[in-house]
């Protein structure tokens, strides 16, 4: 397969509730790229950087009840930041697809609520996804999903995944398209992992055909 090189990256959030299947679909699509010739970069939130690390042991041991909400964001925020610098633009500078499994709006549902969110953006400065996906389903069945995962030997249990914060961090997904600013498109994770999928390469495939349209319009500048 010949590479497809690109002028510039490609940055694709895939973000919901636990239990909606974005870390299948997410590797779904760095495949699909991978097949078209494209060089990706599939990472995710918290990072693998230090103090990704560190939120991980925090959520997966329930240690949130000796941590300040306030300070919990923070981490987040300084681990994107960080993810941003050493992970993410260096990866689209160099013309890859970059494909994120969580992003900061996973710290605007899990962490704060509606009205808090824009003044936590005002604070921050990040870089801007050519695409969020946001999975959601009902409460009910993600629930069933990760119960089902734990069952089958996955003890990674977060302090995130009860039933009544499931619901108030999936009603806050749902209100992202109208609050929040760029390319933000809700994805009905309820159907198959092959309709997921296909949903998904619809919206991916828009932003290729744009990027392409870009970069042929750059190219006529030139001349």
């Amino acid at each position: 397969m010949k590479n497809v090189k690109l002028e510039k990256g490609i940055f694709v959030v895939v973000d919901g509730v636990d239990g909606s299947g974005k870390t299948t679909i997410t590797k779904l699509l760095a495949e699909w790229f991978r097949l078209r010739g494209y060089d990706v970069l599939l990472t995710h939130e918290p990072s693998e950087l230090e103090i990704g690390k560190q939120i991980e042991e925090i959520v997966h041991t329930k240690q949130e009840k000796e941590i300040a909400s306030e300070k919990l964001v923070e981490l987040f925020t300084a681990d994107r930041a960080e993810h941003i610098a050493k992970i993410i633009k260096p990866a689209l500078d160099a013309g890859k697809i970059v494909l994120c499994d969580r992003y900061y709006y996973s710290t605007l549902a899990y962490n704060l609520e509606l009205e808090e969110w824009p003044n936590y953006l005002g604070k921050i400065n990040v870089l801007q996804p050519d695409l969020t996906l946001i999975f959601d389903l009902p409460v009910e069945t993600a629930m069933a999903r990760l119960q089902i995962k734990y069952t089958q030997g996955d003890d990674t249990k977060t302090i995130f995944e009860r039933k009544e914060k499931l619901q108030n961090v999936r009603e806050k997904f749902l209100a992202m398209p109208k609050n929040l600013s760029g390319n933000i498109k809700l994805i009905d994770a309820s159907k198959s992992v092959e309709e997921v999928f296909e949903a998904c390469k619809t919206e991916v495939e828009k932003v290729l055909k744009n990027a392409k349209k870009q970069a042929k319009e750059n190219e006529e500048e030139k001349v």
